[in-house]
């Protein structure tokens, strides 16, 4: 799905459970920062406070707005 869903998905990307696919950040970051004036490019959710979780070397920092 990685390397394809450029072209599988329209965005707006609705990416539920993300820390099941942390390899994603990498790629969504990169997408975010191709074009910052585009607000709402992806929608991540996810059972678990993004802050808390684990393993995920990717900062979204100054990319996203958190609600909980």
């Amino acid at each position: 799905m990685i390397v394809g869903y450029k072209k599988r998905f329209k965005k707006p990307l609705i990416i539920d459970e993300i820390q099941y696919a942390p390899q994603l950040l990498r790629h969504i970051k990169v997408e975010i920062d191709s074009n910052r004036q585009k607000y709402g490019q992806f929608f991540i959710t996810g059972s678990q406070k993004f802050s808390l979780m684990e393993g995920f070397s990717e900062s979204l920092a100054g990319r996203v707005g958190i609600l909980t």
